[in-house]
């Protein structure tokens, strides 16, 4: 098994999360007993192997950008080709006729492609929070973003919900689903019953979403 990580916190129940680097992280109670905690491992220990080679077979299927002429990259769901051009004042830019990048060399177009979804991503997730935010809080809350690779939301007693810059890829229903999840914290600090039954007032499909993010969340990469 791979190497496991500890955390413990103010939680009620056990919770077993393989992060997609194939670590294994056991949340805890605070009191929850050490000498217990072999013979939870070994409870779960074929859903963690079957969980780890899951993520193994899928970074493998991860495509490996290299900024060529007709290579796809997606944004909000759709797949748009990419034209190599010197004939443009910008670094990037995109149309509905797909991403137009200056010619340069592949480390230098990453930074670009990076720089362009992380501005449309704060961009579109503000835009997105406004339209639901009247049904789950009136206090001032920020936006901001995260690099997350799987956890693609977070909320803070703070007021500032972090969601992942790689969500401008996916598909505009997936992400309303992870701003309406993380507004809804600020009416229910948990995952509680009531909360997933706020959630499903504004977006019934949650689950659908959820999985959604667990089967193509990969994919959202550059």
């Amino acid at each position: 098994m791979e190497s496991v990580q500890i955390v413990r916190s103010r939680r009620k129940t056990i919770a077993i999360q393989i992060t997609p680097d194939g670590q294994v992280i056991l949340r805890l109670p605070l009191t929850y007993p050490k000498a217990k905690i072999p013979e939870i491992l070994a409870q779960y220990h074929n859903w963690i192997e079957e969980k780890v080679q899951k993520f193994q077979t899928q970074k493998k299927q991860v495509p490996q950008h290299k900024f060529s002429e007709g290579e796809t990259f997606l944004y909000l769901g759709k797949e748009y080709p990419l034209h190599l051009t010197h004939q443009t004042s910008q670094p990037l830019f995109w149309n509905e006729d797909g991403f137009w990048l200056r010619k340069t060399d592949p480390e230098q177009a990453r930074k670009w492609f990076l720089s362009w979804y992380q501005e449309k991503a704060l961009a579109y997730f503000t835009e997105r929070a406004r339209a639901f935010e009247k049904k789950f809080t009136h206090q001032t809350y920020q936006i901001k973003l995260s690099n997350a690779r799987s956890r693609w939301g977070s909320c803070s007693s703070r007021g500032v919900i972090r969601l992942s810059w790689r969500l401008i890829m996916a598909p505009p229903d997936i992400i309303d689903s992870v701003i309406v999840h993380e507004l809804a914290h600020f009416v229910h600090p948990n995952h509680s019953k009531e909360f997933w039954n706020l959630v499903s007032t504004e977006y019934p499909d949650y689950k659908k979403a959820r999985r959604w993010l667990r089967n193509f969340g990969h994919l959202l990469v550059i």
